[in-house]
């Protein structure tokens, strides 16, 4: 197989779910374009750190009201978070 890019969405229960997927993400980016995101309330910080460790990209919403996935945030918030 040789994939354009590889997306592994997945609900998080714990920390270590989140380290796992961060690992994941630092570890593979450069041998394929690989997205990698925890949905619920503890995947909040693989959206948001994700892409600054090489996941090809992220989901954010336009507002919080419409969520498409648990855990999903606000492209506003993702931003803020970027900024530090």
């Amino acid at each position: 197989m040789n994939p354009d890019v590889v997306k592994v969405a997945t609900m998080v229960n714990s920390n270590k779910d989140v380290r796992n997927i961060l690992n994941l993400i630092r570890n593979y980016h450069n041998q394929v374009p690989l997205i990698a995101i925890g949905m619920g309330e503890l995947g909040i910080e693989t959206r948001t750190k994700g892409p600054k460790l090489g996941s090809y990209l992220t989901y954010g919403c336009v507002n919080n009201g419409k969520i498409a996935s648990p855990g999903q945030i606000s492209i506003r918030t993702i931003r803020d978070a970027w900024k530090n």
